[in-house]
């Protein structure tokens, strides 16, 4: 596998970010972020069978050392959310530029 290392440079600001939705994980606070850097969750509801995509903003980091993938919920609003947590969606998480077939 090969990763591609972020610079400085591509860090964006996360605007619209509620704090609260940071600070109410189920692992507690975070110890730290870094930028989605173009990685994105396929999203499936399960009762429904609906797919859809939503671009990772942020990864972050736990104290237990989980990396979550937070999303925009509602840009309007600025919620968010963290959808590999919803026992209600199943996620694919990947990298468009990843070759097909290899797990990150």
């Amino acid at each position: 596998m090969r990763y591609r290392c972020m610079t400085v440079t591509e860090a964006q600001p996360l605007t619209h970010c509620s704090p609260y939705d940071l600070t109410s994980h189920p692992e507690g606070p975070p110890v730290g972020a870094a930028p989605g850097d173009g990685w994105l969750v396929e999203i499936t509801r399960k009762h429904t069978g609906l797919t859809w995509t939503e671009r990772v903003i942020a990864w972050v980091l736990q104290r237990g050392g989980t990396a979550m993938p937070l999303c925009l919920e509602d840009s309007s609003a600025g919620a968010t959310f963290f959808p590999t947590l919803d026992p209600e969606l199943r996620c694919r998480v990947y990298h468009p530029a990843a070759p097909q077939g290899e797990a990150p």
